[in-house]
């Protein structure tokens, strides 16, 4: 091998995305199957409509999810987790805005052993008391020490102060929330929302015959309460007097910076284009909040704008970390960068760069069959179309400057930001 020549480029061509066979049960169950792989291992991902948004307290919809594994009827959390690790499975489970999901991972041959006891858990949780008095401790101690940090204080006065008074998207957590969470709350908001009708179970790898009827065996019958999408409260928003609001924390060593706006819902057709042009403005490392703020001006470590697109709610953010006597600056030049995106066109080269990156994060997206399940997942909860990403690579491949000039010039807009600073 001659190392003083260059290896060949070659253009990045459309990602493989695997295809999902998907059924209905007779309880309103829906089954979707991506078989692949090259070994025999199996992922289980149960998703429900079990989110924040549907809890009547703050912090009951992720205390549920984290206490499904603490105990089963004849199990204790200790026995259920040995049992689960005896058969080299893992589970865990996560809660959002919207979803809650419990995911599984066994080898094929022992599925049989080990989904039963998933089972029980979604079905039969036993939330014990105990179990949950140390949750919620553990839970009072973290957040203390976070609202320490300038970073998480940011994000959550922006949070509490962006939704309105009493909206759920607006909640967060306090000292004397965390405790209010009981028993019977974790029983109730289970049953409410823990059930068969509008499930959706997302099994990848490389199921046998045996384990897929196993798997509509046991997810066939009907149990609990279901809500859905049309059941969330619409956001509401919070009128701010002035456009920043300062929160100071004695001691601070930096200043947080946490804006953002609202954008259009899914499934608007400005949302796919606008993550383009939010990935140009700082959503990487070579964006030019990055290049300018980082790397010119040498104000912060790290910046970045990000978009999260819902049918509930959806809304571009931006954060960063930097020097107290500085936020007032940065927020300045954060503001020039948004003029400078209205006002030029993007350069050809920088553009060209841009889309291998997408590209690039497209395709990773896609590794594998248990990589193409965290895509695809939430791509169905949205009730977003498969071939997402396949629009959005022959998008990235045809873009014009000046349509990235035109998003820019109708959301990239200074007065429509609201700013939270934490020093």
């Amino acid at each position: 091998m001659n190392r003083t020549i260059r290896p060949q480029a070659y253009p990045i061509g459309m990602p493989n995305i695997p295809q999902m066979r998907s059924h209905t049960l007779n309880n309103g169950t829906t089954i979707h199957l991506l078989i692949g792989g090259a070994h025999p291992i199996v992922r289980i991902d149960m998703a429900f409509r079990a989110g924040s948004v549907f809890a009547p307290k703050c912090g009951l919809a992720r205390a549920t999810s984290v206490m499904l594994g603490e105990g089963i009827p004849g199990m204790n959390a200790e026995q259920l987790a040995e049992k689960i690790d005896f058969y080299g499975a893992q589970m865990w489970q996560k809660s959002d805005t919207i979803n809650s999901v419990v995911s599984l991972v066994s080898l094929d041959k022992h599925l049989v052993n080990v989904l039963p006891l998933i089972e029980m858990m979604i079905k039969q949780p036993t939330f014990p008391e105990k179990e949950l008095n140390i949750y919620l401790d553990k839970e009072f101690q973290s957040f203390k020490i976070n609202m320490s940090k300038s970073r998480y204080k940011a994000s959550y006065e922006f949070t509490h102060n962006f939704f309105a008074e009493g909206s759920r998207y607006g909640r967060v957590m306090t000292e004397d929330s965390i405790h209010q969470i009981t028993q019977p709350d974790l029983i109730s908001f289970h049953q409410q929302t823990y059930g068969s009708n509008g499930l959706h179970v997302f099994v990848s790898g490389q199921p046998s015959e045996q384990s897929l009827q196993l798997i509509d065996q046991i997810f066939s019958d009907e149990w609990g309460q279901t809500v859905s999408l049309s059941d969330v409260e619409k956001p509401q928003y919070r009128h701010w007097s002035e456009q920043t609001m300062q929160f100071d924390r004695p001691g601070s060593m930096q200043a947080s910076i946490n804006m953002g706006r609202i954008l259009p819902q899914l499934p608007h057709p400005d949302l796919m284009p606008l993550s383009i042009v939010n990935t140009i403005f700082g959503g990487y490392f070579g964006s030019r909040l990055m290049q300018n703020i980082r790397e010119e001006k040498g104000l912060t470590y790290g910046i970045g704008s990000s978009i999260n697109s819902r049918r509930t709610n959806s809304l571009m953010r931006i954060s960063s970390d930097v020097e107290p006597n500085n936020w007032q600056l940065v927020i300045n030049e954060i503001f020039n960068e948004m003029r400078l995106m209205r006002e030029q066109l993007i350069d050809a080269d920088k553009l060209e760069m841009l889309r291998s990156y997408i590209k690039g994060q497209i395709l990773s997206r896609y590794d594998s069959i248990m990589t193409s399940v965290d895509t695809l997942v939430p791509l169905v909860m949205e009730d977003v179309p498969f071939n997402y990403d396949q629009q959005l690579f022959n998008l990235v491949e045809n873009i014009t400057p000046e349509q990235i000039q035109q998003l820019a010039q109708q959301y990239l807009i200074p007065d429509q930001f609201r700013i939270v600073v934490v020093k």
